[in-house]
């Protein structure tokens, strides 16, 4: 049986992140904070590795353990202000954590509100912090009008909370926000807002049972495959690309639950792990390269694992999932220049190997 927040293990487990989030308030040096914001996320870690082994608790030790790799970045890059951020990583790491272990539908919601406030304290500027507040908070509203019809009417309140939480998982075509705070958030920030944010909507997905939702989640992650795949021709920055990849990818994985594919969670996995490993790699060697061609490779590995099933479904959807497989898989490539990067240390590429490795064990495990 899933864990709820209710158990006393996963109350420790949400807890930890929100008050470790309060006392980094008090903290004024920021080498402290830092240590502090470190060990943390590893006790988080060790936490979430005392939990079942079931979807949600898969998740939230996935959740923990790229915050945990994540907060290492600390050690060899300044954040400004360092007092804001530390509370901020924390807090968004709390609210995810949260909302994969959230039951009631309001508490998931609520969750996703607090991680949305977060996500505002880690990009640099004023004009990132408005465009989630926008864009973002006019999702949760739709999400939250879905949740409270979704007995009197089920096919639109669907409707809704496919839409108003896919702009917190950053697909189409209430994304933009998720793309630009990527961009434009310190690296260590970017990869909790766009790797590790998208899964508590992702598993909210999952847990509908709508007659509607099937059809819809396919229709709609078709559009993110496509428009994804099709925004990389443009020839964006790399960490935009790596945010409109994850857009396509994610459009898979909306494809794979609504079409019933089993190996969907394992999909969501490696997508993680694999973005989490570029973002955390500014390294200019064959580790670079390793998690460039991973990543490359994934999409491709998703159009294999939803050919069958959506097959079965209809024999178009093929041709719209194919395209944006391979427009994605094309167009990643050239878009990661890493020539100018400096050699990073051990302690950074240990996870991104381990990373890569764990993508690999995924895609050979039954």
């Amino acid at each position: 049986m899933a864990s709820t927040v209710t158990d006393a293990l996963p109350f420790a487990v949400v807890a930890l992140p929100f008050i470790a989030s309060a006392a980094l308030a008090t903290i004024p040096s920021g080498r402290i904070g830092t240590l502090v914001n470190i060990a943390s996320a590893a006790l988080l870690f060790v936490l979430s590795c005392a939990l079942p082994w079931d979807l949600p608790d898969h998740l939230v030790r996935l959740t923990t353990f790229i915050a945990m790799t994540t907060s290492w970045a600390g050690l060899h890059e300044a954040h400004t202000p360092p007092r804001l951020y530390h509370c901020g990583f924390q807090a968004l790491v709390g609210a995810i954590v949260l909302a994969l272990l959230a039951v009631h539908p309001i508490l998931t919601w609520i969750a996703l509100v607090i991680a949305l406030a977060a996500v505002t304290t880690i990009v640099d500027t004023a004009t990132s912090a408005a465009r989630p507040l926008l864009l973002c908070g006019a999702g949760l509203m739709l999400a939250l009008l879905g949740s409270l019809l979704l007995e009197q009417a089920p096919a639109p309140a669907t409707l809704f909370l496919l839409l108003g939480y896919g702009s917190v998982a950053g697909l189409v075509p209430l994304h933009a926000w998720l793309v630009d705070a990527a961009a434009e958030a310190p690296a260590p920030g970017a990869l909790l807002i766009s790797v590790l944010l998208p899964n508590a909507p992702l598993l909210t997905f999952m847990h509908l049972r709508t007659e509607a939702a099937p059809s819809m989640l396919v229709a709609l992650g078709l559009l993110s495959v496509l428009f994804g795949g099709a925004s990389l021709l443009i020839r964006p920055d790399p960490r935009r690309a790596i945010a409109l990849s994850g857009v396509a990818m994610l459009g898979f994985v909306e494809c794979g639950i609504g079409l019933g594919v089993d190996a969907t969670p394992r999909l969501i996995a490696m997508l993680a792990l694999a973005r989490a490993a570029l973002l955390q790699c500014r390294d200019n060697g064959p580790t670079h390269a390793a998690a460039v061609l991973t990543l490359t490779l994934l999409p491709l590995f998703a159009l294999y694992i939803l050919a069958e099933p959506a097959a079965a479904w209809s024999g178009w959807l093929l041709l719209p999932l194919a395209i944006g497989a391979l427009l994605t898989s094309w167009t990643l490539p050239r878009l990661m220049p890493n020539a100018g990067a400096a050699r990073q240390p051990l302690l950074l590429l240990a996870p991104v190997w381990l990373q890569l490795a764990l993508v690999a064990a995924l895609v050979v495990a039954p």
